[in-house]
């Protein structure tokens, strides 16, 4: 048993209750409220989900030292019924190029909140990953290219918003060249599409695991380069 020692704008280190008005307590994805062991009576609603998220009402008279305890545990819906896992399957690519020998690689981005990432996408009925890859390419930054080599596959967890699906996601990208279009030619699902320097995509991408791809990517560039 732990105390629940973080709240919507950040981690509290004493794990007290000070607010007598409704508050979003945040529990890592990994905790779930035990409910036998509140100290203090915390009435409904509260709502428990994969992300996880617990709203309660705390009322009036706040004793110091009241704590909500979590039990680490696995993720669980009210009544102790599991979510359903689905797995799904998405392809996309690390477009790069040369401009006067230096390297640049293209990124899809959102204004608010600001984020950038690589494109990818779902696979359509019938397609190959390589298919899906190229077309959520051409899609998303505008630029119509072509596969030289897979790079990685990146793996990661998230939840509906009811906490009833828990998806365990797999993303396989591929390494591109752009050989037509324009990113002035993206659809309107990102903001805006840009070209980077490799520093610049690395210390840009909001996602850590596509920082690795990025990696990767240069890894491969270089043995390409080295070998022709």
């Amino acid at each position: 048993m732990i105390p629940l020692v973080s709240t919507a704008a950040g981690f509290l280190s004493s794990g007290r209750f000070t607010s007598a008005k409704p508050e979003q307590y945040w529990l890592p994805s990994y905790a779930a409220a035990n409910l036998s062991r509140i100290d203090y009576p915390i009435l409904p609603p509260y709502n428990i989900t994969n992300d996880i998220v617990i709203r309660v009402y705390i009322p009036g008279c706040i004793r110091a030292g009241w704590r909500l305890e979590v039990l680490m545990a696995k993720n669980f819906l009210p009544g102790g019924q599991k979510p359903r896992v689905e797995e799904p399957v998405s392809a996309g690519g690390v477009v790069y190029r040369r401009v006067d020998g230096n390297l640049e690689m293209v990124l899809c981005g959102r204004d608010s909140p600001v984020r950038w990432s690589l494109a990818k996408g779902t696979p359509d009925f019938g397609e190959t990953l390589e298919q899906t890859a190229l077309r959520e390419v051409q899609e998303e930054t505008g630029l119509e290219a072509v596969i030289e080599v897979p790079i990685k596959s990146i793996n990661y967890w998230f939840s509906d918003k009811e906490g009833a699906v828990r998806f365990h996601k797999t993303v396989h990208f591929y390494l591109m060249k752009p050989v037509g279009g324009h990113t002035g030619l993206h659809d309107p699902e990102f903001d805006v599409v840009q070209w980077f320097s490799y520093d610049e995509a690395l210390k840009n991408l909001t996602y850590a695991n596509e920082a690795e791809v990025l990696r990767q990517a240069l890894a491969l560039i270089a043995l390409r380069e080295e070998g022709s």
